[in-house]
């Protein structure tokens, strides 16, 4: 045998962080939620559920409930991975906003919510809400931006 066919090769061979893949496709599902909410439409008599919606009631419910949950785990508990991995697993990028898609999103309705409320209140300028905007999304950046530089130290 050759001396090129014995290489000592031990370094670990990189690969993307699965956790954080698997918490990118849970995203589009907490989406799933929203259909619970929708009126399919106007009924003046009460009508019993059908076998599909009792079925779905059962399976994308609470499936629609954890995927937020679960992909933000997911994603934090990624980006612990990546940091321990010494370079062998990467998907920080990911990671990171896998792990603060959903949180920022609640975040950003509880303050969508409070600016309509009180600030719906105040008359004779137009430009309030648009302020209040430009702070939910200086919020957002500071965020992210913190989350980021903590996560690659």
């Amino acid at each position: 045998m050759s001396s090129s066919s014995l290489s000592n090769d031990t370094s670990p061979e990189r690969r993307i962080s699965r956790l954080a893949i698997i918490g990118a496709l849970l995203l589009p599902i907490g989406f799933l939620l929203i259909l619970f909410f929708i009126p399919l439409g106007r009924s003046t008599t009460p009508t019993s559920p059908s076998t599909w919606q009792i079925l779905f009631r059962f399976t994308l419910l609470p499936l629609s409930i954890i995927a937020p949950i679960a992909s933000t785990v997911l994603g934090f508990i990624s980006i612990s991975q990546i940091r321990k991995s010494n370079g062998t697993i990467y998907g920080l990028p990911l990671a990171v906003f896998v792990s603060l898609f959903y949180p920022i999103i609640v975040l950003d309705l509880i303050l969508i919510i409070i600016g309509w409320t009180f600030l719906g209140t105040i008359e004779g300028s137009s430009i309030i809400p648009l302020a209040w905007l430009f702070i939910i999304l200086v919020i957002d950046y500071l965020i992210v931006r913190y989350t980021w530089r903590t996560a690659i130290k």
